[in-house]
């Protein structure tokens, strides 16, 4: 009989697998899309507010 630690360490690990066919990207972190306006790179000098 399994101890009630593998069943959680193989639930763990099924839902990891899942997660990852879903977003293979996610085991590198965040993908975060580097952000750009209208103007290109150029945010913080674009912006005239203060």
């Amino acid at each position: 009989m399994s101890t009630d630690k593998e069943k959680t360490d193989k639930k763990k690990k099924e839902r990891e697998e899942v997660a990852e066919s879903l977003h293979p990207e996610t085991h590198k972190g965040p993908q975060k899309p580097e952000h750009t306006n209208q103007y290109g790179n150029k945010d913080k000098t674009t912006r005239t507010q203060k």
